[in-house]
């Protein structure tokens, strides 16, 4: 599958944002499946992936620190609905309704631009995501809890 109009700073803002998906796996696999917005490197990444031990994982990598990451348990087949939220002072996971991480971190994607959005592992096109997408949208804003809890809501 393609996405189109995914490579662009106008449609990615780097200090601030929100990834969302409704995703589900097909099934049960031994490696690691990712959709993943990034400046091209595995450095500065906002990433949400199934992984091979059947957890779903959304993680903000900063400067090759991971400062934020969420973790639950899924049910094959399942639809999760999946927002991650950064920006300066504020990084935030919400899985179906429920904020599962959040973190303080001072820092943003400034010095970093983010424009690249793939089902994949971001540098290297390993880890392609298999899987359903029901919905995957960007936003250039952050967004309150009050709208994270709305979207991710089943």
């Amino acid at each position: 599958d393609t996405a189109n109009g995914s490579g662009n700073s106008t449609v990615i803002n780097s200090t601030e944002g929100v990834l969302y998906a409704e995703i589900s796996q097909v099934n049960e696999a031994n490696s690691d499946r990712d959709i993943s917005i990034s400046d091209g490197t595995n450095d500065n990444v906002v990433r949400i992936k199934y992984s091979s031990s059947n957890i779903l994982q959304a993680t903000v990598r900063l400067s090759g620190v991971n400062i934020i990451a969420g973790s639950p348990a899924v049910t094959n087949k399942s639809f999760y609905r999946v927002a991650i939220l950064w920006g300066i002072g504020s990084q935030k996971v919400f899985i179906n309704g429920v904020q599962v991480a959040s973190s303080t971190n001072a820092s943003t994607f400034a010095n970093s631009t983010i424009t690249d959005l793939k089902f994949e592992y971001p540098q290297f096109g390993v880890q392609k995501f298999n899987g359903k997408v029901k919905s995957l949208q960007v936003y250039t804003t952050a967004l309150s809890d009050a709208e994270l809890t709305s979207l991710t809501t089943i």
